[in-house]
């Protein structure tokens, strides 16, 4: 995985946690097959913005009969790994890496973002918490994937900023009939990637860490018309007064500002490029 940007005002990284089960592989050049649409926008090969041109890339890719996604890694255009996500609301019973638990993966309300959590005890009785969400930017072809991380009571958020991969990660997946579908996933992508709304948010702070909540807004730092009225609905929705300043701090930048703590920069929002991936 690609490293994380780190969100102000925190002292230390911790890697990447994603809901992994097993998969199986899927052949190269074979025709996708997607059983569960709500992972549409999510299809194709993925690189992380502002990392080294040999950071690894992500593809996800549908799996024929599973109602979940394969996560294909590529390092230098060559599979590392095959991993699958089932974005169920179940909670997976996982082993591994001296660290024993569950992990759950679940699309909101309107299955335009993906939620996750976890909670391990690892070697030496050392509790480990992770909650986080996937979802689309405005401009359709970049998604964020923001996570918390917490561990024996230190919360660790941080964000990482996806954009299409080039073609040629595309054909190292088996991702070759993606262009047969390019307008099918791109109406997707735009349909996921609608303006944040205050239900949104009330439904993200009741799925995830108010650390992953508060740096999504932050990354996104899309402004939200805010009243009297609806800063009391939040509040009584249950949203954290953390949460509820990052909007306000978003929506007026002009009379607030996010306090990055530690001397810390703020993540970097990157530009959008296009690549000759889809």
């Amino acid at each position: 995985m690609a490293t994380p940007r780190q969100v102000p005002g925190k002292g230390m990284l911790f890697s990447v946690l994603i809901l992994l089960i097993t998969g199986s592989a899927l052949p190269a050049g074979a025709q996708l097959q997607l059983d569960d649409p709500r992972w549409q926008p999510w299809l194709g090969c993925w690189e992380a913005v502002g990392e080294p041109d040999d950071a690894p890339v992500l593809c996800l890719a549908p799996v024929s009969g599973e109602d979940g996604i394969e996560m294909i890694t590529l390092i230098d255009e060559r599979v590392v790994s095959r991993e699958m996500i089932l974005a169920n609301g179940q909670d997976h019973r996982v082993t591994e890496e001296g660290c024993d638990g569950w992990e759950r993966a679940e699309f909101s309300d309107d299955a335009h973002r993906v939620f996750f959590n976890s909670q391990f005890v690892c070697d030496g009785d050392v509790h480990r918490t992770s909650s986080g969400v996937m979802s689309m930017l405005r401009f359709p072809s970049e998604w964020l994937d923001v996570r918390a991380v917490e561990v024996d009571g230190q919360s660790v958020p941080w964000v990482l900023r996806y954009r299409i991969a080039s073609q040629a990660d595309f054909e190292a997946a088996g991702l070759t009939d993606m262009a047969d579908k390019r307008l099918s996933v791109e109406s997707a992508r735009i349909a996921a990637s609608s303006a944040l709304t205050l239900g949104h948010v009330i439904e993200a702070s009741s799925k995830v860490d108010p650390e992953v909540v508060k740096a999504w807004i932050a990354e996104t730092g899309e402004p939200f018309a805010l009243d009297a009225s609806q800063l009391t609905r939040m509040a009584d929705a249950g949203v954290p007064g953390g949460v509820i300043d990052v909007m306000i701090a978003v929506s007026y930048p002009g009379d607030f500002v996010l306090n990055t703590g530690d001397g810390v920069d703020p993540p970097v929002r990157a530009s959008y490029e296009t690549r000759d991936g889809i």
